[in-house]
């Protein structure tokens, strides 16, 4: 701010004086002196110190600040008003001194504005207009009890403040100076960041905001979710901006702090973006991240490390004992052996908390992640592959080709061609001929759908065959076993809606009328949630299908069924990078199974994963899961197979377990009626133990 008033100053300097001048300065004369301070002089009462002073001295903050705020934060505010930086953003941690950094900061704003003769007319307003300075939470309590009445006491113990350029002691809901400046609290909201010509800005806890699904304050053919905090942020560049400009910068300050939450909240984002205008060679965002300990004064914790991975989306974080094989190192930190103990109790909790990195669930609802893992693992084993050109469609492009079915890569098996007797067909050859179908089974469908807000998610599965899984019977205090069924994921489809457009529904119903008609596959249960579903249900009735409404947040029973299965490695899916990421954030809320609370936070997929696996367990509990091919109970009995299928099944087994090649039609078929389900996953999980 110094800088650019006195390159305003000079400005309006005659040229001849300026030239004189400058050559003084740069010879040290002792008009050159005069001359300098004559330029302050033109909008200066007092030439402001350096922030450093300011923190140290007890004439300002020494006696509170210059005893307690951290070296290493010092330096920082050192560093930013040196420069032309004009945000300074502080993540990470908790506890590190944030609110600190960002109440020293604020401070030193407002008293560089009050060296100012004028400041409403050094920086082109109408002289005595009020200038604010602004604390910005979640709510107004927030703001009141945090930010301000740390900033508050501060203040009040500065002999600056008090004698100088003393507030008004008997209000306590804001800050009044003199030369008409005001500093008081406010609530997160774009209107409050309407209110007045604000200097400075402060959003404190800023990954804490609201953010709103189809949301009516955002306007169709956006995204249509509300962000509280990218709401009042944006509208507070906008005020600085329009009121403050000078040289095509802004004299004040937005400040944002705020702990570590999800991956992709608000403050990593500014974080990336910091970087991307770095490499430019732009510096206009000050970015921060620090763990508890490395603002911490000397001494404050042991020397004595102990190493912690990160988790990510394979696997939770985990305290490292030194014996473990399959370390990512780059996930690795060294942390103070004062914290193992926690470390050891939450490790993900802790991660964020004291490490200041975000996780992607703080409740997760799947917590053993390695087995979303194990559940594509399956899939790429399997052979199993995206049956469409691309995993975000629109349904919308011009050239067909670009979007469209690649029915090639459904469940087809080798099926003996019957003859209307219903007796295999000889072939010239003298053996029998065969036709490539659609695996006999219903194949379920839930539907997540969306108009112009979030992606509309579209999975369809069918069941293959069953095994046992052991199950602790708390009764009877022993274990059981239970038969459930093994499910194939067919498709998984992320529709969304084109550039200022919206989500084009009957061409999702366009899908299920393809794959019955032209491929043959028999639905059983298609369901919509209940956002704009009834349309499309009554259409889907009325064209023979078995369609209804079904919310899988109204109870978490579909979600349970999910879990279950993935845990139980019963479910087949080939690899889909968003499907991965939405199953990996769940979070168990107080009613339901939510997404992180962040912008880019999303459960389409798993959504619409989890209506289906509820249908196709629900169908194949009652009988219905297969039509023909499928004998029930005959892939989980052991004994009963002739001794030419069992060799034929040791081969198919050598090929996955043994090889770990995929598995073709032929292979799937012969698996229908075997044992190979309970060897495979009962040989698995002795490995894994």
């Amino acid at each position: 701010m110094i800088q650019l008033k006195r390159e305003a100053a000079l400005d309006r300097m005659n040229p001849r004086l300026r030239q004189l001048y400058e050559e003084h300065i740069r010879r040290g004369t002792p008009l050159g002196q005069c001359l300098a301070q004559a330029v302050w002089d033109i909008d200066y009462d007092r030439k402001p110190v350096g922030f450093r002073q300011f923190i140290l001295d007890d004439f300002y903050l020494g006696r509170t600040l210059g005893r307690s705020m951290s070296a290493r934060l010092i330096d920082d505010g050192a560093e930013f008003f040196a420069g032309d930086w004009c945000e300074a953003v502080y993540s990470g941690a908790i506890g590190y001194g944030k609110t600190t950094v960002g109440t020293a900061m604020m401070a030193y704003d407002i008293y560089c504005v009050s060296c100012l003769r004028d400041p409403a007319l050094a920086y082109g307003m109408t002289p005595g207009t009020g200038i604010c300075f602004v604390n910005v939470s979640v709510t107004r309590r927030q703001a009141e009890q945090g930010f301000f009445r740390h900033l508050y006491n501060l203040v009040a113990q500065s002999p600056y403040f008090t004698e100088v350029f003393s507030y008004n002691a008997k209000v306590r809901s804001q800050l009044q100076f003199p030369k008409s400046l005001r500093r008081y609290p406010v609530a997160a909201s774009e209107q409050a960041a309407l209110g007045d010509n604000t200097w400075s800005a402060c959003i404190d806890e800023a990954n804490f905001g609201q953010i709103v699904e189809r949301s009516r304050r955002q306007v169709l053919g956006e995204n249509r979710v509300y962000d509280q905090v990218v709401a009042v942020y944006n509208k507070l560049h906008q005020r600085l901006r329009s009121r403050l400009n000078l040289r095509g910068k802004v004299p004040g300050h937005i400040i944002i702090l705020s702990s570590a939450r999800y991956p992709n909240d608000f403050t990593d984002r500014l974080e990336r973006q910091a970087r991307a205008e770095a490499e430019e060679g732009k510096h206009y965002i000050f970015f921060r991240r620090y763990k508890r300990w490395e603002t911490a004064p000397p001494g404050k914790f042991l020397p004595q490390t102990f190493r912690v991975e990160v988790g990510d989306y394979s696997r939770r974080s985990r305290v490292l004992t030194g014996d473990e094989t399959d370390v990512n190192e780059s996930n690795v930190i060294d942390v103070p052996v004062d914290l193992k103990r926690d470390f050891e109790r939450d490790p993900d909790g802790c991660v964020r908390d004291f490490a200041g990195i975000s996780v992607h669930a703080i409740r997760p609802f799947i917590v053993r992640r390695e087995m979303i893992q194990r559940m594509f693992d399956l899939g790429d084993t399997a052979g199993l592959q995206h049956p469409f050109t691309a995993f975000d469609v629109t349904l919308q492009q011009n050239d067909p080709a670009v979007e469209r079915l690649l029915p090639e890569h459904l469940h087809w098996i080798e099926q003996a061609t019957l003859n209307q007797y219903g007796l295999e067909v000889i072939g010239p050859n003298g053996s029998v001929e065969m036709k490539k179908v659609l695996f006999p089974a219903l194949y379920h469908t839930h539907i997540d759908l969306s108009k112009t807000g979030n992606a509309t998610g579209l999975v369809i599965v069918h069941t293959i065959g069953a095994r046992k899984v052991q199950r602790f019977e708390a009764v009877e205090m022993k274990e059981i076993e239970e038969l459930k069924p093994v499910i194939r994921v067919d498709l998984v489809l992320r529709i969304v809606p084109p550039l200022n457009g919206e989500v084009d529904i009957p061409r999702v119903r366009a899908i299920l009328y393809e794959l019955n008609r032209r491929h043959g596959m028999q639905f059983g249960k298609i369901t919509f949630d209940t956002f704009g579903s009834q349309e499309s249900v009554k259409t889907l009735k009325d064209e023979g299908f078995n369609a209804d409404v079904f919310s899988v947040d109204r109870e978490m029973s579909a979600y349970e069924t999910l879990r279950t299965a993935i845990y139980d490695q019963r479910i087949f899916c080939y690899r889909v990078p968003v499907l991965e990421r939405e199953l990996t954030q769940l979070e168990l809320g107080e009613r339901k199974v939510e997404h992180p609370p962040t912008a880019g936070g999303s459960k389409d997929l798993a959504d619409a994963l989890a209506g289906a696996v509820q249908h196709c367990e629900e169908s194949w509990r009652a009988g219905e899961g297969s039509r023909g091919l499928f004998r029930f109970g005959s892939a989980e009995r052991e004994g009963e197979l002739p001794a030419k299928m069992q060799r034929e099944i040791a081969a198919v087994y050598a090929k996955v377990a043994g090889k770990g090649e995929p598995l073709n039609g032929q292979d799937e078929n012969r698996l229908l009626f075997s044992q190979f389900f309970n060897e495979l996953f009962n040989t698995n999980n002795k490995e894994d133990t």
